[in-house]
């Protein structure tokens, strides 16, 4: 009985630690998609849209969000699909929570991060509800600039769109991450 038990304990060990490092492996190639209320960090590339639900990008229709860049000094993150947010100043991230979501007159209106004007800057907190419905926050942590690669998601760019990129000025607020949180 005793083996039986010891046998049953370590494969449940084993078994756990497998599913934690496929864990760290997903969130290390940014394909990782949390699940509720666990916090996430992701880069969403300039011109792209991302998705809360399955945290990934592209040219897509069901993406929540699309990072426009306009020119070189002009940006905006804007809800898309049906999606809607709100920039929420004052508040702790940690403690918004979906009833004061559900509280937020949130509209399809783009934010501007522009170099003039502009409301997205590190620290600023934009609580949304997806296209499927569901509510979510997420904190600007800070912008990531053209030329840089050094991230996961710059995966999804090929390597003519870098050197294409490479060969122009190196804006530094063009990729934007984001910590974020989704509930479902």
């Amino acid at each position: 009985m005793f083996k039986r038990c010891l046998f049953l304990a370590l494969t449940m060990v084993i078994v756990s630690s497998i599913a934690a490092c496929d864990s760290q492996r997903e969130k290390e190639a940014g394909t990782y998609v949390p699940t509720s209320p666990e916090i996430a960090v992701t880069v969403i590339l300039g011109t792209w849209s991302w998705d809360a639900e399955s945290n990934k990008q592209g040219l897509f229709d069901e993406t929540d969000f699309f990072w426009r860049q306009v020119t070189e000094k002009e940006r905006y993150l804007e809800p898309v699909n049906g999606a809607k947010a709100k920039l929420i100043s004052d508040s702790d991230f940690d403690k918004i929570d979906p009833d004061f979501i559900k509280r937020q007159n949130l509209s399809e209106e783009r934010i501007s991060g522009s170099n003039q004007g502009g409301r997205l800057s590190p620290g600023v907190i934009v609580v949304f509800k997806t296209a499927e419905g569901n509510l979510g926050k997420l904190q600007i942590e800070k912008y990531r600039a053209l030329h840089d690669f050094s991230f996961p998601e710059a995966k999804y760019l090929s390597e003519d769109w870098k050197s294409f990129a490479l060969g122009k000025p190196n804006n530094e607020t063009y990729h934007l991450q984001v910590r974020w949180q989704l509930y479902r």
